[in-house]
């Protein structure tokens, strides 16, 4: 587990806190639950609703899995619908979902969130080992979600076609002709514009964004679609009267997106991201939505067929 990424994990409060304060998680359910129901992918759609057919997931460093679980029981939930009217007195629930997370501590979330579902008979194996890891071999599957974790993941920039993960990634999805989907911010967004500067002398490289990944996809000639979404998540515990003053629960939020405990930061970083989220918060009020402080978040969703020769569909 790389160090920034042991940061944030040891110190799930400011995980939490964001959560709390952001609207990201649905957000992500309602971008790919549009693009399904929009006709992306249509050879797959039939079998995403039919219950007779075994539907396989797959979430690669899936933490607490609330958006991730949230897409499959939109799925079950469809599945059941189609049951009820083909008279069924018992469910199929034909879903099998495969976990991936290196953290025990997002283990016992993402427990918790099935148990809150009711899913726990869909999932079917959880993994501590990480994706990039040779030793682990997904399971092929119909869907695989990344969704917020690229960043942790080692060896994908400039390494050769077949050791690269993201070649990995997207052959998880080639025996079943399905696809997979990474979410992660894009350049445009707050969240870069806050802490991207900063992030090569806390964590010694550069903050990833979406537009770093489309560029190794063709660099690697593997086709995919993109979509932006915006994300809104409010700063108001940052501000005291009108000024840049977080408290506790502003200090989290401020950790999370740094993967740096706030307090530990340069007094002139803390500054400089100070003046560069009063603009930022400024300009957001022009936004029906943002009314409040508020800064955007602009995430970009790479939706990758498995479908495609040169991942060796051809052959299987």
């Amino acid at each position: 587990m790389s160090l920034e990424q042991d940061q944030f994990r040891s110190h799930e409060e400011w995980f939490m806190n964001f959560l709390w304060n952001t609207d990201q998680k649905q957000v992500q359910i309602r971008t790919i639950m549009d693009f399904l129901g929009s006709g992306g992918f249509p050879d797959l759609r039939n079998r995403l609703v039919d219950p007779n057919y075994s539907l396989g997931f797959l979430f690669v460093g899936g933490g607490t899995g609330k958006s991730e679980l949230g897409i499959a029981n939109w799925l079950l939930q469809i599945r059941r619908l189609v049951e009820n009217s083909q008279g069924a007195d018992v469910y199929k629930d034909n879903i099998d979902i495969t976990y991936e997370d290196p953290s025990i501590q997002m283990h016992e979330r993402f427990r918790d969130e099935y148990r809150a579902m009711d899913l726990a008979h869909l999932i079917k194996e959880r993994s501590a080992e990480r994706f990039e890891d040779p030793h682990f071999t997904p399971p092929d599957v119909d869907i695989a979600l990344g969704l917020q974790m690229w960043s942790y993941i080692e060896g994908w920039q400039g390494s050769e076609f077949e050791l690269n993960p993201l070649t990995k990634f997207a052959r998880t999805a080639t025996q079943k002709k399905g696809f997979g989907v990474l979410s992660i911010q894009s350049r445009g967004g707050d969240l870069h514009a806050t802490r991207g500067e900063h992030f090569p002398e806390l964590h010694g490289h550069e903050d990833i964004v979406a537009e770093d990944i489309e560029e190794e996809l063709k660099r690697l000639q593997i086709d995919f679609q993109s979509v932006t979404k915006s994300a809104f998540t409010s700063v108001g515990s940052c501000f005291r009267d009108g000024v840049f003053n977080p408290n506790s629960t502003g200090k989290g939020i401020l950790s999370f997106m740094f993967r740096k405990d706030w307090d530990s930061l340069d007094p002139s970083m803390q500054q400089a991201v100070a003046q560069k989220t009063e603009r930022l918060v400024r300009l957001n009020r022009r936004h029906s939505l943002a009314r409040k402080p508020t800064l955007i978040f602009r995430d970009t969703f790479i939706f990758i067929p498995g479908n495609q020769e040169i991942l060796g569909a051809n052959s299987v």
